[in-house]
């Protein structure tokens, strides 16, 4: 097949405690099984004080091959302005947008697979696959949904079993470590951002899936491993479910 274009957004904020990392979270999107000519990394740096983008810049410019570019913002526009500014920063041709938290590692595989997922079912608008957490072995993210009271309920976490005998499942919404955007339901849900910028972080994930939803395409989760989260690394002790 033709391989679309894909634009990479990894957002970094003052991250020099778990520098090892996010250094990690950097060569795992370096060593993705994608052509080099088809996907570009963008960087958004939230405005950091603590000498963490300073290490960032160095590994990437060690990094002659990739596609990257390179964006310091002057403050923290939190997880939802930094996304947005690195979407507005993508290639026009670009035909799907990859998030991937800097406390994440994904697999060589795992783009490759999102985007087959794609091309073979258009009318998916917002994808993800399985995360494992990096610290406990078990289940970090494979999709969540919504109750009718509108509490969000991740389908599997913190269990051991990898649920490969599970089917592709539609959910309400993907999850913001590493999901994957159909940017054609992007521009007809949300314009030109990923997120609504009200949320500085925590429940934009849900509103973009909604609103995808309500244009008439699906978010799903595929059974497939395609990531490792330290979760809480980033973040600290929020947490989103109830």
């Amino acid at each position: 097949m033709v391989w679309p274009k894909v634009s990479i957004i990894w957002l970094n904020h003052n991250s020099m405690k778990i520098i090892d990392t996010v250094i990690e979270s950097l060569e795992s999107i370096t060593n993705l099984d994608y052509p080099d000519d088809k996907y570009e990394l963008i960087v958004v740096d939230n405005g950091s004080t603590d000498g963490s983008f300073d290490k960032i810049k160095e590994f990437l410019d060690r990094r002659s091959k990739l596609r990257k570019k390179i964006i310091r913002l002057s403050k923290n526009l939190g997880f939802t302005g930094g996304n947005n500014v690195g979407y507005r920063a993508r290639d026009e041709d670009s035909k799907y947008v990859v998030l991937v938290n800097n406390d994440a590692t994904i697999e060589a595989n795992s783009v490759k697979l999102y985007v087959e997922t794609f091309e073979k079912f258009p009318g998916i608008g917002a994808l993800q696959g399985i995360l494992i957490n990096r610290r406990k072995k078990v289940i970090d993210s494979i999709g969540s949904y919504l109750s009718n009271v509108f509490t969000a309920h991740p389908f599997s976490r913190d269990i051991r079993d990898v649920p490969q005998k599970y089917e592709a499942l539609k959910c309400s919404f993907v999850e913001g470590t590493f999901p994957a955007y159909r940017i054609e339901s992007l521009k007809l849900s949300m314009g030109e951002r990923i997120f609504e910028e009200k949320f500085f972080g925590f429940g934009e994930d849900v509103l973009t899936s909604l609103m995808i939803w309500s244009k008439g395409y699906s978010t799903v989760f595929i059974p497939k491993i395609v990531g490792f989260h330290v979760r809480g690394a980033t973040w600290k002790k929020w947490n989103l479910y109830t």
